[in-house]
């Protein structure tokens, strides 16, 4: 019996995930991370970890997030213990998702030989955001190896879709993805 974990990082992969559980068959389980602690309290998810910078010696912006991760690592790991699929979808462009999911991707592949990484780059018109996410999209292809599903939020947006329309039909897109990739190994 294979067990899945369905584990968001950021805004976006928290809020993506919560409607990945919701849709997909056999209830796979559910972690939440960030270091946004009123965004996870949206959540009705009960497994969260919450990435609290003060724990973090790090002085440098960017690497508080990965250290803070590190000092977390048995907490994560509790949560993947003896999952045979590990689901990590992540919002790049902000600071907690792209600061932090190459530690988490790199605790999740000591867990678990199936590893799938859903990357979710923001909209073009959030330039910095965007150019930011695309340098750790690279990165994370060119020192991971892992299953990787890039989804661009510019990909379901057009004049006839609003904003909201646009994010379940970017939802719906991740879901039959990570469905695709995961039916050899059928999620139960």
């Amino acid at each position: 019996m294979t067990k899945t974990l369905i584990i968001g990082v950021s805004g976006a992969g928290t809020n993506i995930s919560q409607y990945l559980v919701e849709k997909m068959p056999d209830s796979p389980e559910l972690l939440l991370i960030n270091s946004d602690s009123k965004s996870l309290d949206k959540h009705l998810a009960t497994n969260r970890v919450y990435l609290d910078l003060a724990l973090s010696s790090e002085t440098k912006r960017d690497l508080r997030l990965t250290d803070t991760v590190e000092r977390m690592k048995n907490e994560i790991l509790s949560y993947t213990y003896e999952k045979t699929n590990i689901i990590v979808v992540v919002g790049l462009g902000g600071n907690t998702g792209t600061n932090s999911i190459f530690a988490i991707t790199n605790l999740t592949n000591m867990s678990s030989k199936n590893v799938t990484l859903v990357a979710v780059l923001p909209f073009r018109f959030e330039s910095s955001r965007r150019r930011l996410a695309e340098q750790k999209l690279t990165m994370l292809k060119n020192s991971l190896s892992l299953n990787m599903i890039e989804f661009d939020n510019d990909s379901v947006m057009n004049r006839d879709v609003s904003l909201t329309e646009g994010f379940q039909k970017a939802n719906e897109i991740i879901l039959s993805n990570i469905l695709a990739t995961l039916q050899p190994n059928r999620v139960t």
